[in-house]
C-alpha cells in the first residue's frame, strides 16, 4: 500500500527516471501517476462534500466542476485527440453568464469524482504504457 503522505509520495517519486520505464512514452512523463496523480487525488478525498459547489466569484467554476473539468480533459487529451474518440463538454456555460457554468454528468459525491478520474485516467495509463514510436 502506497503511504499518503505528501512528504513520502514526493520522496518515492523523486528516485523515478526516464530509465526506469525506457522506450515507452511514459519514460517522457515518469511522474505522472507516481506525484501528481496522487496529489490530485489527495485533494479531491480532502474536498469536504459541503464545499463541493464554492467557488471564488458567481462567474467562476465550482470546486465540484473543476474537478469534472480535469476529467474532461484527460479524457479529451487521449479518449478524443489520442484515440480518435468522441470529443464532450462536461462543464458548460450557464445560459446566464454571470452565473458561471453547469456540470454536465451527474457527479454528486466522492465516489462518483473519483470513478469519473479513474475511468479517463485508464486511458491515460494505457498510451503512457505505449512504445514512445506509437
Amino acid at each position: 500500500m502506497t503511504s499518503k503522505n505528501p512528504a513520502d509520495i514526493r520522496t518515492s517519486a523523486r528516485k523515478l527516471s526516464a530509465a526506469d520505464d525506457p522506450g515507452t512514452i511514459r519514460s517522457f512523463y515518469p511522474f505522472w501517476d507516481s506525484m501528481y496523480r496522487p496529489f490530485l487525488l489527495g485533494a479531491v478525498e480532502a474536498l469536504p462534500a459541503s464545499r463541493f459547489d464554492w467557488k471564488p466569484r458567481p462567474e467562476m467554476f465550482t470546486a465540484q466542476q473543476i474537478i469534472v473539468h480535469i476529467a474532461e480533459c484527460e479524457r479529451g487529451w487521449i479518449h478524443n485527440t489520442v484515440e480518435g474518440g468522441t470529443y464532450e463538454e462536461w462543464v458548460v456555460p450557464h445560459r446566464d453568464p454571470a452565473q458561471g457554468w453547469v456540470t454536465v454528468p451527474h457527479a454528486p459525491d466522492h465516489a462518483s469524482l473519483l470513478a469519473m478520474l479513474a475511468e479517463w485516467h485508464r486511458h491515460t495509463q494505457s498510451w503512457l504504457d505505449k512504445p514512445v514510436s506509437s
